[in-house]
């Protein structure tokens, strides 16, 4: 689709995905070392009070389930 076909409010439905803690701290560890994303204390002092997948990742698994 080009920019210019999608409209607000727009909806795409995709079948869910489940990501787990061990998921988003193995990506982060290769693809987004960020110590939002591996390491838990220091993570639990920011504002998400902890890990917290990468933008990366969620994109990734967003065009997974786009093309899927």
């Amino acid at each position: 689709m080009k920019l210019d076909e999608f409209t607000i409010g727009q909806v795409f439905k995709t079948k869910s995905l489940k990501v787990t803690k061990d998921d988003i701290m193995r990506f982060a560890g290769e693809f987004d070392p960020q110590y939002m994303h591996v390491d838990e204390e220091k993570a639990s002092k920011g504002r998400f009070n902890g890990i917290i997948a990468s933008g990366i990742q969620t994109l990734a698994i967003s065009f997974k389930l786009w093309i899927e």
